[in-house]
């Protein structure tokens, strides 16, 4: 009889790589909600702030993506749900 492995281990090297570029991406899409939203209300633009809006978005799928990558299973079928 077989044992079968649970993805429960260690992040592998790839893992790493991956956290660094959605800890990047987070950053950058973080920043560019703030400047965004700040541009879009001093220009009194529903434009510049619906884009940064869609910048949180995808800062929020980062963020998410960025726990999954660091947590079992369970966790990256709810992130994938989400």
């Amino acid at each position: 009889m077989e044992t079968m492995a649970c993805d429960c281990g260690h992040p592998s090297a790839g893992t790493k790589a991956e956290r660094r570029t959605l800890q990047i991406a987070l950053m950058l899409n973080s920043a560019m909600f703030v400047v965004g939203m700040a541009a879009g209300l001093w220009a009194q633009s529903s434009g510049l702030m619906a884009d940064a809006l869609d910048m949180l978005t995808d800062a929020t799928a980062y963020g998410l993506s960025l726990m999954a990558v660091t947590r079992g299973a369970r966790l990256k079928r709810e992130s994938a749900a989400v």
